[in-house]
């Protein structure tokens, strides 16, 4: 290591960090405080030509424009180094140092600037301290800063999705931080030198290669970094041509991929109680009415009015379009129900994008909205979706990135600190990193409607889902509606969790001013469909294979499996990622994830480089690039997929909310006569909930919904692979089930109330039998056998009996005894009886 000589590059903040570990190491080292973008190894030609044959030269970013001895060692990670490490962790590992948190920050900012950073869960403490501290080294004063923001201010102009900024100042780092996740593609230039930052690096690499071999532009930082034209090597003219080259550079295709986020959902009136009748809990009339307060959304039936709307219309049958449209009044037929559905369509500034910002790589896909849909049905079900373009991203990785992080919703889980499980104690991970590995690798940083660089104007359609940080705030419930989906609709009008007594921030309840109460029905992620074009990639997945034999040392395992002929696409890592929305595969028994892949992609068209994929979570399709499209004429496959399967897909979701709807009503059902209420009260709720079933089954839930033999199979595989046949056979079986047990509780309480008039009219009979004996009493005493009632005494008390008279007695008496006995032996007897019975039944 003594032999060593180290020669500095241009300063920057890696730079300065590196001479302070050869300082703190008393490594000797030359520096001559060279600019970053003009450093070369003939700045040291003196210093070089008089070193000591044993002494070993580092030259550290250094342009080589002189010879330079044989032993030298070069450490850079620009241009065609760049996917080298850095120079200081290059560094480091020459001398066998181990770099501390801070070096490593400096080392991520160089490599990959603030994403590489927030790769390593880097606090905005630390970014600012990092970023600022590499400014200065740079040489950025308190007045490059100003000047920076004066740039932005004054000189930010928009053209073909670029964000295009005239510096002020030569220092463009003070503009690239402030701007820094807030541009899909940015151009800051100045007279002397122009850098392009974002998407497209490559074809830039490709369309200025000549420049390149001479040292005339510099880039670093992956697909989306940045591709700088050296200060000094261009004249004012060239760099007006180049900026006018980039933001004309021709789009080799049309458009790359298409997505829609379909966002499924249970509704219902909020803040009405348990005993309001279903019908008015699904009042669909009181949701449009709130809904439209919001004149952004407007209700819009279906009209036949354009070639690909009757083209998709009349791919369905008659009776299935009922619940797939909102109807126009001259399409309407008699007897169709016009609240089944009623459609929504969001009113849009066209310039607004649907953006998604990634943590873990810094990418930023800004996609076109097509339009935001609405689709209410009166069965307590809705869909809203966002129907996206993608012009700007051709790279499949990026598809995949679109689709898993674009539909994001909420958070799936926190990133925890594995101390509580050693200690056994309650987690206390800092808030400031329970999102940190979250944020990397399963949501996106923000995602948010409207402008490119996202601003005030934005702010209520802005989500960042820093408010999971707070625990508090979700003890009610872990969905909380994003920013993205409840800006869309009128204040207090959707309310995320059955939450009573929820109060805002200043401590007033405000769950009783919401109108409709919402629950998802998927988890914490939107139903995707997509389409994506590229023809190099669908050619490799549809190439049939032949299985070989699988080498396990020194055996050979023959699986009959294996050595069968297979289309490519069953072993593919990308295609299986695509259908099952992610950016890698989860799945590592191979067999199981070939079967799967086998099972669940639709390949009629295979041979004509056209595949769909199919999961519970989406409906994705792969063909050739959509020039290659329009080529074959068949660019119809594209709208086929906006249009006729989306309503697939759509339908099927409706089927599956609708059947969670209704399985939520059973079991409150149930509840109620567990609990045992009112049975009137139970019995119409089952009626009504028996009339919303049948009215699903026959008009939203459907065997076939089309003619067409394609349209048959891909239905046929959209309900297996939901398991929609089985939930509504499931739903059926509850239905009556709990249809039943009401009957078995009527037939008993209707047994019991027989009973009870039995048990009555038994009572009446021997209490008419009691009466007999007062009867008999009367008549005795209607025999005149008893003298005047003035005569009685003498007769009592007389010494000569007088026998008419006292036979007359005792037979009154004689009677009431034997009277009394029968009614404390036979009739109270049989009475206590009747009611332990009913006490036991």
């Amino acid at each position: 290591m003594n032999n060593y000589i180290f020669f500095l590059g241009g300063h920057d903040g890696e730079m300065l960090a590196i001479r302070e570990i050869l300082d703190q190491q008393q490594i000797k080292y030359h520096d001559k405080n060279l600019l970053w973008h003009n450093a070369k190894s003939s700045a040291y030609i003196i210093e070089l030509n008089q070193l000591a044959d044993y002494r070993i030269p580092v030259l550290i970013e250094l342009t080589i424009d002189t010879p330079i001895p044989s032993n030298a060692i070069i450490i850079d990670h620009h241009n065609k180094d760049e996917k080298k490490k850095s120079s200081i962790e290059q560094t480091a590992e020459l001398i066998g140092i181990e770099l501390n948190r801070r070096q490593k920050l400096i080392a991520a900012n160089d490599r990959g600037y603030i994403p590489a950073m927030e790769c390593m869960c880097a606090t905005k403490n630390e970014i600012k301290e990092t970023r600022e501290y590499d400014r200065r080294a740079q040489g950025v004063t308190e007045e490059d800063e100003r000047l920076a923001v004066e740039s932005i201010k004054e000189n930010k102009t928009e053209e073909n999705d670029i964000t295009i900024i005239k510096a002020k100042t030569e220092k463009f780092s003070p503009i690239t931080d402030r701007m820094y996740g807030n541009f899909n593609r940015l151009i800051i230039y100045n007279d002397e030198q122009l850098v392009h930052y974002g998407a497209g690096k490559q074809g830039l690499i490709e369309k200025y290669s000549e420049f390149i071999q001479i040292k005339k532009v510099y880039y670093v930082g992956g697909e989306k970094g940045f591709f700088g034209f050296a200060k000094g090597k261009f004249t004012l003219e060239d760099i007006n041509e180049i900026k006018k080259e980039i933001i004309h550079m021709p789009v080799n295709e049309k458009i790359f991929s298409h997505h829609i986020f379909l966002f499924p959902f249970k509704w219902r009136k909020w803040n009405v109680d348990d005993e309001t009748c279903l019908k008015e809990k699904l009042n669909i009339k009181f949701f449009t009415n709130e809904l439209l307060k919001n004149e952004k959304w407007k209700r819009e039936p279906l009209k036949l009015n354009y070639g690909d709307i009757y083209n998709e219309f009349n791919y369905f049958y008659d009776y299935v379009k009922e619940v797939l449209y909102d109807l126009d009044k001259d399409l309407s037929f008699i007897g169709a129900d016009e609240d089944l559905i009623h459609h929504f369509e969001y009113q849009i500034d066209k310039k607004q994008k649907y953006n998604i910002k990634l943590l873990g790589d810094g990418s930023v896909y800004n996609l076109d909205i097509d339009g935001i849909l609405l689709n209410v049905y009166k069965t307590g079900t809705a869909i809203l979706s966002f129907h996206l373009r993608n012009h700007n991203y051709a790279d499949k990785d990026d598809i995949l990135k679109i689709n898993k992080f674009g539909r994001r919703l909420y958070i799936p889980f926190y990133d925890l600190e594995s101390n509580s499980i050693y200690t056994g104690e309650k987690d206390k991970t800092p808030k400031e990193q329970l999102l940190c590995g979250t944020k990397r690798f399963e949501v996106p940083d923000a995602i948010w409607i409207g402008n490119i660089n996202q601003n005030e104007d934005d702010k209520n359609l802005y989500e960042d889902f820093e408010k999971y940080r707070k625990i508090e705030n979700i003890k009610y419930g872990t969905f909380l509606l994003p920013k993205f989906i409840e800006g869309l609709f009128p204040p207090l009008f959707l309310f995320e969790q059955e939450r009573k007594g929820f109060k805002d921030d200043g401590g007033k309840e405000k769950d009783k001013d919401y109108k409709i109460n919402i629950c998802p029905v998927l988890d914490d992620r939107m139903h995707v469909v997509c389409w994506y074009g590229n023809t190099k990639l669908v050619n490799t997945l549809n190439q049939i294979e032949k299985g070989r034999d699988i080498d396990i040392g020194e055996y050979s395992l023959k699986d009959n499996r294996e050595r069968k002929k297979y289309y490519s696409f069953e072993t593919s890592d990308w295609w299986y990622s695509y259908i099952f929305i992610d950016t890698s595969p989860m799945h590592t028994d191979k067999f199981v994830k070939q079967n799967l892949l086998k099972e669940q992609t639709y390949t009629r068209w295979v041979g004509y480089g056209t595949l769909y994929g199919i999961s519970r979570f989406s409906f994705v399709a792969l063909t050739t690039n959509f020039s290659d499209l329009e080529n074959y004429g068949s660019s119809f496959l594209v709208r086929h997929l906006q249009t006729i399967y989306y309503k697939m897909a759509e339908l099927c979701l409706l089927q599956r909310a609708t059947v969670l709807s209704f399985s939520d009503e059973v079991t409150h059902v149930s509840n109620l006569i567990v609990a045992k209420e009112d049975l009137e009260k139970i019995e119409k709720k089952i009626e009504e909930l028996y009339k919303f079933y049948i009215m699903f089954v026959n008009k939203i839930y459907f065997r076939e919904i089309t003619a067409q033999e394609q349209g048959i199979e891909i239905y046929e595989m959209l309900q297996k692979i939901m398991r929609i046949p089985g939930d509504v056979k499931n739903l059926d079986s509850e239905i009556d089930e709990l249809n039943r047990f009401a009957s078995i509780i009527a037939e008993k309480t209707e047994t019991k109330a027989i009973k009870a008039q039995e048990n009555e009219a038994h009572k009446l009979t021997r209490l008419a039998t009691l009466f007999i004996i007062p009867t008999i009493f009367a008549g005795i005493l209607g025999m005149n056998v008893l003298p005047a009632f003035d005569s009685i005494p003498k007769f009592l008390f007389s010494w000569q009996p007088v026998w008419p008279f006292w036979i007359s007695i005792t037979l009154i008496l004689l009677i009431t005894v034997i009277g009394q006995h029968l009614i404390r032996n036979f009739w109270l007897k049989d009475s206590k009886s009747s009611k332990k019975r009913d006490i036991n039944e």
